[in-house]
């Protein structure tokens, strides 16, 4: 697994030699740097140093900051933000009634626990897994569900609830059957990120141009499906790496 990374990673770095500076010296291909925190006027209403951020840019823009949502609101942005769903009257008169200075902690750590919040991020990545319970583009009688891709789903929307650090989430996704997993095989699931794609009526130069597609694009931002037929119109990679 490793040798293989490895090995895409030099070509990457090849592909930067042989366009020159111009394409390696792009804002997406530098690393990532923390900037220091501005300092504005009226920063008492931050209550975080990305709150700076904000009111920066809303000073440069001669605007300013909206007045405090009140706890209705609060909480109904929170629940529908995290789980999209709405909260119940109940919990909506419990989070009024609080008056405790660490509420409104205590009810986005409730949130973020919930199941929900799973299903409605994990469903983010899903779109970028391109999941489907169904196929298209079927002949004849074939059988238009996939086989056990409700395990890939789960996968994800278990991930998210349980907090898996991102570096595993795309290793398990990448090369889980490479792993030591023990008795646990519940990571092959993940497998599946690669495996619910099209099968264009089993042509393997399609398929894998399809994985291709999925692993550049969903993990790199880089379209290198398009250096199939000829060299890349805007990202470096050459028809010849490709």
């Amino acid at each position: 697994m490793h040798s293989g990374l490895t090995r895409f990673a030099l070509t990457l770095t090849c592909v930067f030699a042989a366009v020159g500076t111009e394409a390696s010296d792009h804002w997406a291909f530098q690393p990532v740097i923390r900037p220091g925190v501005p300092t504005v006027p009226g920063a008492a209403w931050a209550s975080g140093a990305l709150d700076h951020f904000v009111l920066a840019k809303l000073r440069k823009n001669g605007m300013h900051p909206a007045r405090s949502a009140d706890r209705r609101i609060l909480i109904r942005r929170v629940t529908l933000d995290l789980t999209g769903l709405p909260p119940t009257p109940g919990e909506v008169d419990a989070f009024v009634a609080a008056d405790s200075p660490g509420a409104y902690r205590r009810l986005v750590e409730l949130v973020l626990a919930s199941p929900r919040f799973g299903e409605r991020w994990g469903r983010h990545w899903l779109d970028v897994a391109r999941y489907a319970d169904t196929k298209g583009y079927l002949a004849g009688n074939q059988a238009r569900l996939f086989t056990h891709s409700y395990t890939y789903r789960d996968y994800v929307i278990e991930a998210f609830n349980a907090d898996l650090p991102y570096d595993r989430f795309i290793i398990e996704q990448l090369a889980a059957d490479k792993l030591e997993l023990g008795d646990d095989k519940q990571p092959l699931a993940a497998m599946g990120f690669l495996t619910l794609g099209r099968r264009f009526l089993n042509n393997p130069h399609d398929i894998i141009d399809d994985r291709i597609d999925v692993v550049t694009r969903g993990m790199m931002g880089l379209t290198v499906g398009c250096a199939r037929c000829h060299d890349h119109k805007y990202d470096p990679i050459p028809m010849a790496d490709y």
